[in-house]
């Protein structure tokens, strides 16, 4: 197989497992997503799209597993450091959430869903000033869109 036909099938793949999601058959999609990682470990959009049907599935430990790996690969993907701190946040680990969510806050500083969700995991570990301000930035953006 060629790279233009590798990159083919992989787009077909992606396309195949938005379908999926979009008709809520995430087992299905998680299947074919976790072929295309098999078969190409550098896939960002397919570890981004795993780690969202993880999610759906409330398969938590599994999504931050395919977040690492897109953050891993695109270490500048403020989203997927969001993705990754929730993940870490829906598993009680507010320590790696709170990483998580600065690195997403540094890469893009008006994410005001990014600064509210850091102000929680802040409250979480008992560190309420820095919650309140963060939960205070996530306001002043929130007014400004």
């Amino acid at each position: 197989m060629n790279n233009s036909e590798s990159s083919t099938d992989r787009e077909a793949a992606h396309k195949l497992a938005l379908s999926y999601i979009s008709a809520e058959e995430y087992p299905k999609a998680r299947e074919t997503l976790r072929e295309v990682v098999r078969q190409n470990p550098t896939d960002v959009i397919a570890w981004s799209l795993l780690g969202t049907t993880h999610s759906l599935l409330e398969e938590y430990v599994e999504a931050k597993e395919a977040y690492m790996n897109v953050v891993y690969l695109k270490p500048q993907d403020a989203a997927a450091w969001h993705c990754l701190g929730l993940a870490h946040l829906l598993t009680g680990e507010y320590v790696e959430a709170k990483e998580a969510f600065t690195k997403a806050a540094h890469i893009n500083p008006s994410d005001a869903v990014t600064w509210a969700q850091l102000g929680e995991v802040y409250e979480k570990l008992g560190e309420k000033p820095k919650g309140k301000e963060c939960a205070r930035k996530a306001h002043n953006l929130s007014q400004r869109g």
